[in-house]
């Protein structure tokens, strides 16, 4: 099956010609997809510039995926949107990146739509024999949005359906009534009605994508259009110019009385061949004469006759034919299931994860191509084996609420907003930023609650400023808290604060993340894209007036915080990071689908396990450098996850979330 795909882009009124915010990618015939086709609008003039870079992303985080057709773009479009919006956080209000994206994929006479954003989406039925049906896409949020974003995936059937996507501001210039109307006319009729009256529009962006087996003749781009709008003028001339028009040595009125609705329609597409050939009136014809005598219909029933015989034996020899083939085919997919299952087990002994998900993910591609022919027990015994296979492969833990160790009824504050935890023997303390005030509970006098910090108070003289950073040092068994005002407090046993002082911070421009290790305070600055140390005097181990130095520098801005436990962490919204010499990336082979909003992570030095908190895919995952993905927990309720502290005996896990606290036992 061949598709027929025509857009034109029109930019300060300009036909440009090749559209710069269309990307089309194809693929060889093993790949589940036949071909990706990305349609983008950027919804500012600022995101004009960046549309290029995010489309590349899409489009490359798509085709090196291996989830399915909607977990690609899922995984794709979620990554574009986290990468749009950490930018954001540090861009004036004028300066946001915000583009709408559709994406198309093309697999199997069909289109999978993932849309994002504000653009415009009709689907059209195709039929002869009544109107046909348009439907609408429904708008969703565009990538950058501050809303939850959930992009819309719906199937479409090419043989049955056309498509068109446009830019919204399609709408300014033609109503939906009218548009409807242009719409019903058919693939060809219909892409020529929306140029020519979208041709004066400043700014414009559309797409038809129509199946072309039932019409070989459509349009073949930009400069065709240009040249039916341009005798669409001329026409125009002449009909005000004279009524009359003479071809072929023959004189046609232009009358309505005298043409019919057809010719009309012809003649404002302006087909001069077409209208030179339409008949007025028609006379009595040889093959009218014949059909009206007796022995002719005899003959006819005849023909009927042997017509439906011959198809009836071609059909059941052909339906022969079908049944072989589906038997072979089914024998083919038993024999390469077999075969993935025997890979799975010699995968297993060699401790490949990699291996495993890759032939856990052949299986199931199996399993769905399997699905349209008629199954026995022996190739059903089979799909189970897979499943087991991925079940066990996943390893995820669904927990319920019993695993919750707290739960918040905003006792501790109005507009209560924990944002960190930090658990120590049977300590919590809590960082609300909803009321910039920090919290210690006691879970052995739960109803013991004790605000240590709160904002514009008073310590030694010195006015508190809005907590930005809580970190523990557990040698030191020491609270310590940052806040706005570049002033670093220690938490003392009588909870009282003591100030420390901190030379030069006025160096640094974007404080996003601070650990303290050994007697050395680590910085992340976000905006110099560095991470520096600052060491106490030796005299005075609390005092850090000395100068900065740099530990790493330019690190990618994509990162997002870092994690010290032994081993130095640094981690963006899809990807972990070990400094040693050098950043050495967290594979995590065999996950199922990696991690697409990383907000946390934590680190166990005895089991050398790193676990990370996945926001998008409402999860905990465990994994490390030499194993691999190793096991995951899941909950409604992680899509909401602020923060990670493991146990000081390293037995469990708390998990911070905005309505509660989960206690994740490691050693079960």
């Amino acid at each position: 099956m061949s598709y027929w795909i025509g857009s034109f882009f029109i930019s300060n009124g300009i036909i440009i010609k090749n559209n710069p915010f269309i990307i089309d990618h194809s693929e060889n015939f093993d790949s589940p997809f036949q071909r990706i086709l990305i349609f983008a609008q950027p919804e500012n003039t600022h995101s004009i510039s960046f549309c290029a870079e995010f489309l590349e992303l899409i489009s490359s985080t798509f085709i090196g995926s291996n989830l399915s057709i909607t977990g690609r773009l899922l995984e794709s479009l979620n990554v574009t949107n986290n990468k749009i919006l950490k930018q954001n956080e540090h861009s004036l209000l004028e300066h946001k990146i915000e583009i709408s994206v559709s994406c198309m994929v093309f697999f199997d006479k069909k289109i999978i739509i993932g849309n994002a954003g504000l653009n415009l989406i009709k689907i059209i039925e195709k039929t002869k024999l009544k109107i046909p049906r348009i439907e609408t896409l429904a708008n969703t949020d565009f990538l950058g949005s501050k809303n939850q974003f959930q992009p819309q995936f719906i199937k479409v059937d090419l043989s049955n359906f056309d498509l068109v996507l446009a830019s919204k501001e399609l709408l300014t210039e033609i109503n939906e009534n009218k548009l409807h109307s242009i719409l019903k006319s058919g693939s060809q009729r219909a892409f020529e009605d929306m140029f020519i009256h979208l041709r004066k529009i400043k700014n414009i962006n559309v797409c038809y994508i129509s199946n072309d087996a039932l019409n070989k003749n459509l349009p073949k781009g930009t400069f065709f259009l240009e040249q039916k709008t341009k005798q669409l003028d001329f026409d125009n001339i002449i009909k005000n110019k004279s009524p009359e028009m003479n071809f072929n040595n023959k004189l046609l009125t232009r009358e309505p009385s005298f043409i019919s609705k057809n010719a009309k329609r012809f003649f404002w597409k302006s087909d001069f061949l077409d209208i030179s050939k339409i008949v007025l009136y028609k006379k009595p014809s040889v093959l009218s004469y014949i059909i009206k005598h007796r022995w002719f219909k005899f003959n006819l029933f005849a023909l009927f006759t042997f017509l439906f015989f011959t198809s009836f034996l071609t059909f059941s020899f052909f339906t022969s034919l079908g049944i072989n083939y589906s038997e072979n085919q089914l024998d083919e997919i038993t024999f390469q299931i077999n075969n993935s299952l025997e890979t799975y087990n010699k995968a297993i002994i060699l401790k490949d994860k990699q291996l495993q998900r890759q032939t856990v993910n052949r299986g199931l591609f199996l399993i769905e191509e399997a699905s349209i022919y008629e199954l026995d027990n022996q190739i059903l015994n089979l799909f189970e084996k897979v499943f087991d296979n991925k079940k066990q492969l996943d390893n995820n833990i669904i927990l319920n609420d019993s695993s919750k160790k707290i739960v918040f009824k905003n006792e501790f504050a109005s507009n209560f907003y924990p944002q960190t935890l930090i658990h120590y023997g049977s300590l919590f303390w809590f960082f609300d930023s909803g009321s910039s005030r920090i919290f210690q509970y006691n879970q052995k006098i739960p109803e013991l609650i004790i605000e240590i910090f709160r904002q514009n108070t008073k310590i030694n003289n010195v006015n508190l400023g809005k907590p930005l950073h809580m970190f523990f040092h557990k040698n030191r068994r020491q609270l310590f808290i940052f806040d706005d005002k570049n002033n670093l407090f220690v938490k003392l046993a009588n909870n009282n604060l003591q100030q420390i002082p901190l030379a030069n911070l006025g160096l640094l421009s974007s404080i996003e993340s601070m650990q303290l290790h050994d007697s050395t305070l680590y910085i992340y600055d976000k905006n110099n894209r560095n991470i520096v140390s600052l060491t106490p005097s030796p005299d005075e181990p609390l005092n850090y007036d000395v100068d900065i130095k740099i530990v790493l520098q330019e690190i990618d801005p994509t990162i997002t915080g870092m994690s010290l436990h032994n081993d130095f962490f640094v981690f963006s919204s899809n990807e972990v990071f070990m400094i040693r010499d050098s950043l050495i990336k967290l594979a995590c082979l065999g996950i199922d689908k990696y991690p697409t909003g990383i907000i946390d992570i934590a680190y166990n030095s005895l089991t050398k396990e790193i676990f990370i908190a996945d926001i998008i895919n409402k999860r905990i995952i465990s994994c490390s450098y030499e194993n691999g993905f190793l096991k995951q927990w899941s909950n409604e309720s992680f899509i909401d996850i602020r923060s990670l502290s493991l146990h000081d005996s390293y037995e469990g896990l708390y998990v911070l979330t905005g309505s509660a606290v989960f206690d994740i036992l490691l050693l079960e």
